[in-house]
C-alpha cells in the first residue's frame, strides 16, 4: 500500500496512520496513567490496561526475534501490573479479582514468589 511501507535506504518503514489502534501502545498509555494514580483509580485503570494484554508481543511469530526486547518490556510491566492490582484488590476487599491477578501472573512468570505467597495466603 502506498504511503504505509516506504522504503528508506536498505531498510523499509511501516509509516501506520495516526488515527490507528494498537493494544500494545493502549496498553502501555493506560499502563503510565495507573502508574500516576492511586487507589480505586488505579485499580480501574490497571483492570483496563491488562484485558489489553493476551500474552507475548508476537508470540506466535516463529521469527519473532525481533521484538524480543519490546516482548520482554511488555510482559515485565504485565507483571507490574498484575501484582499492583492484586495489591490494590487486596485493600480494596476484592479478594477474588487478587486471586486471579496472582495467578494470571504466575501463568506469565510461574517462579515468582510474591505472586505464589500472596495466593497461597489468600487461600488460606
Amino acid at each position: 500500500m502506498p504511503g504505509i511501507v516506504e522504503r528508506e535506504g536498505e531498510y523499509y518503514r511501516l509509516r501506520l496512520p495516526e488515527d490507528r489502534f494498537l493494544d500494545f501502545e493502549r496498553f502501555e498509555a493506560l499502563m503510565r496513567k495507573a502508574d500516576l494514580e492511586e487507589g480505586l483509580a488505579a485499580f480501574k485503570t490497571l483492570r483496563q490496561a491488562l484485558e489489553l494484554y493476551k500474552g507475548p508481543l508476537f508470540g506466535d511469530d516463529p521469527y519473532g526475534e525481533w521484538a524480543e526486547a519490546e516482548r520482554a518490556y511488555l510482559q515485565e510491566r504485565a507483571l507490574s501490573g498484575l501484582l499492583r492490582l492484586g495489591e490494590l484488590a487486596e485493600a480494596l476487599g476484592y479478594l477474588e479479582v487478587a486471586k486471579e491477578a496472582y495467578a494470571r501472573a504466575l501463568k506469565l512468570e510461574p517462579f515468582l514468589e510474591e505472586a505464589q505467597r500472596r495466593l497461597s495466603f489468600l487461600k488460606g
